[in-house]
């Protein structure tokens, strides 16, 4: 199944959004790193976690007076290899349940060894380690439906970087997904349609495409309250994972659920289904690494719409507490109509200004 990520700006269709001219662009908070005193005005450094007795611990921030990518200035921060050390942006305006388009420069200065880490707080993305040249780099991401105070914030830093590491020209912009389109039926990243083997009707297909440029975003998403760490979701305490899945409005007359995950310190995730996103069936959970498979209950079919809740909860060893990493979740279904063959792509337009109660969705790129 191949995925398609592009980036399109959408400075050609102001006319036919009928944006408003003075519309705000989502502010980032000194963005190219020039203003401030003893420090860059709007960020602080956080250096330094609870870890092993044998880490060094802390890490290094500057903030950098030449060979900026944008101004004269640029932020960096200095590893021993087995630190880390982050600056923190201080709080973004974000709306709920909104996707965004992360868009910033990044190089290496003598750095070995572990990786740049970026994002807002709640979906971060490891870089590895970026080249010497100043590089720019796009991250994709959706916001919780209920965006807390601590979760509105920027962070670029390193994590076991033997070396330094320099970040700069962040901007922040709403991007609206598109999806492929055909004959009626839309498909993202990590969707496919088959004709099933007996001919009649379809076999959908859908692999959240977690480490595939799409983070957490995918088109059967709803919405979500639950961290992201480069390609898995991290549910903890209060964390929940939302999917609703319909294929152009067809009958689903079977399907199944398999989660899989990779790393496990406590807890249990708790996989159901619904009808409608308020009523729910508990299938089963996954106490521990590896995977689980579920099927869609009987009672729930046929239907057009089926929806799938993913929480954690204390489980057996409660004393332990709620950690655990989702690396795989897929659905498939079987689905009542004509035969076809479609791969699902995303694109997303970049929009450098939106209107705060404007809502814009890509329909096709034609």
């Amino acid at each position: 199944m191949k995925t398609s990520l592009e980036f399109l700006c959408l400075s050609a269709l102001w006319s036919v959004l009928a944006l408003p001219a003075n519309a705000q662009p989502e502010t980032v908070p000194n963005p190219s790193f020039e203003k401030g005193g003893d420090r860059p005005a709007g960020w602080s450094l956080e250096g330094g976690r609870a870890a092993p007795a044998d880490w060094t611990g802390g890490g290094a921030g500057s903030w950098l007076n030449d060979g900026a990518a944008d101004g004269r200035r640029a932020l960096a921060v200095t590893g021993s290899g087995r630190d880390n050390s982050t600056w923190l942006s201080a709080p973004v305006r974000l709306a709920p349940s909104a996707v965004y388009c992360l868009r910033f420069q990044a190089r290496s200065l003598g750095a070995a060894a572990g990786t740049a880490v970026t994002g807002p707080t709640y979906c971060n993305r490891d870089l590895g380690l970026p080249p010497q040249q100043w590089t720019e780099y796009r991250s994709v991401f959706v916001t919780p439906h209920d965006p807390r105070p601590g979760e509105t914030r920027l962070r670029f830093g390193q994590w076991h970087v033997k070396g330094t590491i320099a970040f700069d020209d962040v901007r922040l912009v709403r991007a609206a997904p598109v999806y492929a389109s055909r004959e009626g039926v839309r498909l993202g990243a990590g969707e496919a349609l088959r004709p099933a083997a007996d001919g009649k009707g379809c076999e959908y297909a859908f692999t959240a495409p977690l480490g595939r440029g799409c983070a957490n975003h995918s088109r059967p998403l709803v919405h979500h309250r639950c961290h992201f760490h480069s390609n898995r979701w991290w549910l903890r305490e209060d964390s929940e994972v939302v999917h609703r899945h319909e294929v152009a409005g067809s009958d689903q007359t079977a399907g199944q659920i398999d989660v899989g995950s990779s790393w496990h310190a406590g807890g249990e995730l708790v996989v159901e289904a619904g009808p409608d996103g308020e009523q729910w069936q508990v299938l089963g959970t996954l106490g521990g690494l590896g995977n689980r498979s579920f099927d869609i209950p009987a009672g729930l079919l046929p239907a057009r719409r089926v929806w799938v809740r993913l929480t954690a909860r204390p489980g057996e060893a409660a004393k332990k507490g709620i950690s655990l990493q989702l690396h795989h979740y897929q659905y498939t279904a079987r689905v009542k109509r004509p035969p076809v063959t479609m791969d699902g792509r995303t694109h997303f337009l970049l929009l450098p200004r939106v209107d705060a109660p404007l809502r814009v969705e890509g329909e096709t790129l034609g």
